[in-house]
């Protein structure tokens, strides 16, 4: 479960009404979640949220990445693993 508040008090408060009620353990700040890779400037008041990792892991497995460059463009003729259609977004059949 992620905690996300402008008020350290107001996470701090429910963080104690959890554990009031479930066992739990705080893991500290997030880092990552889910290959969504957080990163925070608390002086700036900047939160940065990327996927950078997730993509080049996504582009190693498809074989489009190597050595640090991509090694091939993904086109619109992907065919998907379970014979099912893929959509672009506008409900047309890639």
């Amino acid at each position: 479960m992620l905690l996300f508040s402008p008020s350290a008090d107001r996470v701090a408060e429910l963080k104690n009404l959890l554990h009031i009620k479930y066992k739990m353990t705080d893991l500290s700040p997030v880092r990552c979640f889910h290959g969504i890779e957080i990163e925070r400037d608390r002086s700036r008041w900047i939160l940065h949220i990327h996927q950078q990792r997730a993509v080049q892991k996504l582009l190693v497995t498809l074989g489009c990445f190597t050595n640090g460059t991509i090694a091939q463009v993904v086109t619109n003729s992907l065919s998907p693993l379970s014979g099912q259609h893929l959509y672009d977004g506008s409900g047309a059949t890639v």
